[in-house]
Protein backbone atom coordinates (compact mmCIF):
# COMPACT_ATOMS: atom_id res chain seq x y z
CA UNK A 1 0.00 0.00 0.00
CA UNK A 2 1.55 3.33 -1.18
CA UNK A 3 -1.88 5.44 -0.56
CA UNK A 4 -1.18 6.70 3.34
CA UNK A 5 -5.38 7.09 3.41
CA UNK A 6 -5.75 3.03 2.07
CA UNK A 7 -3.21 2.36 5.70
CA UNK A 8 -6.30 3.80 7.95
CA UNK A 9 -8.99 2.57 6.07
CA UNK A 10 -7.65 -1.01 6.49
CA UNK A 11 -6.82 -0.40 10.86
CA UNK A 12 -10.38 1.36 10.39
CA UNK A 13 -12.24 -1.54 8.69
CA UNK A 14 -10.25 -4.05 7.93
CA UNK A 15 -10.30 -4.64 4.07
CA UNK A 16 -9.14 -2.22 1.55
CA UNK A 17 -12.26 -3.29 -0.93
CA UNK A 18 -12.71 -1.57 -4.44
CA UNK A 19 -15.74 -2.37 -6.37
CA UNK A 20 -17.18 -0.89 -9.58
CA UNK A 21 -20.44 0.82 -9.29
CA UNK A 22 -21.17 0.69 -12.98
CA UNK A 23 -20.92 -3.35 -11.96
CA UNK A 24 -23.83 -3.55 -9.41
CA UNK A 25 -26.79 -4.10 -11.03
CA UNK A 26 -29.06 -1.04 -10.04
CA UNK A 27 -31.69 -2.12 -8.07
CA UNK A 28 -28.55 -4.16 -5.96
CA UNK A 29 -26.98 -0.83 -6.10
CA UNK A 30 -30.07 0.95 -4.51
CA UNK A 31 -30.67 -1.89 -2.10
CA UNK A 32 -27.21 -1.60 -0.78
CA UNK A 33 -27.90 2.46 -0.33
CA UNK A 34 -31.38 1.78 1.11
CA UNK A 35 -29.78 -0.57 3.68
CA UNK A 36 -27.04 1.45 4.86
CA UNK A 37 -29.37 4.65 5.39
CA UNK A 38 -32.06 2.73 7.26
CA UNK A 39 -28.90 1.85 10.04
CA UNK A 40 -29.53 5.68 10.69
CA UNK A 41 -32.71 7.12 9.82
CA UNK A 42 -35.44 7.91 12.46
CA UNK A 43 -38.85 8.05 11.11
CA UNK A 44 -40.73 9.33 13.74
CA UNK A 45 -38.24 12.25 14.62
CA UNK A 46 -38.14 13.02 10.23
CA UNK A 47 -42.32 13.43 11.12
CA UNK A 48 -41.95 15.44 13.79
CA UNK A 49 -39.62 17.46 11.96
CA UNK A 50 -42.15 17.85 9.06
CA UNK A 51 -44.86 18.37 10.73
CA UNK A 52 -42.95 21.26 13.10
CA UNK A 53 -42.06 22.95 9.84
CA UNK A 54 -45.84 22.73 8.46
CA UNK A 55 -46.80 24.31 11.91
CA UNK A 56 -44.18 26.98 11.56
CA UNK A 57 -45.25 28.11 7.94
CA UNK A 58 -48.91 28.50 9.57
CA UNK A 59 -47.94 30.68 12.36
CA UNK A 60 -45.89 32.91 9.64
CA UNK A 61 -48.79 33.00 7.42
CA UNK A 62 -51.39 33.87 10.25
CA UNK A 63 -48.97 36.49 11.58
CA UNK A 64 -48.51 37.98 8.20
CA UNK A 65 -52.25 38.51 8.04
CA UNK A 66 -52.16 39.76 11.38
CA UNK A 67 -49.69 42.36 10.39
CA UNK A 68 -51.33 43.17 7.15
CA UNK A 69 -54.56 43.87 8.55
CA UNK A 70 -53.08 45.33 11.26
CA UNK A 71 -51.69 48.05 8.90
CA UNK A 72 -54.51 47.86 6.10
CA UNK A 73 -51.92 46.32 3.61
CA UNK A 74 -53.22 43.65 1.04
CA UNK A 75 -52.49 39.82 2.38
CA UNK A 76 -49.15 38.26 1.88
CA UNK A 77 -45.75 37.63 2.06
CA UNK A 78 -43.68 40.81 2.07
CA UNK A 79 -45.25 42.46 5.53
CA UNK A 80 -41.87 42.52 7.65
CA UNK A 81 -42.38 39.48 8.76
CA UNK A 82 -39.78 36.87 7.55
CA UNK A 83 -39.67 33.02 8.78
CA UNK A 84 -36.01 33.58 9.49
CA UNK A 85 -34.54 32.90 12.49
Amino acid sequence: MTDSRARRFVARHGDLVQVEALAIEPQTLRDLYQSALDRYWDQSHYDEVVEATAERSRLVELADGLVDSRYDRPRGRGSGITGSG
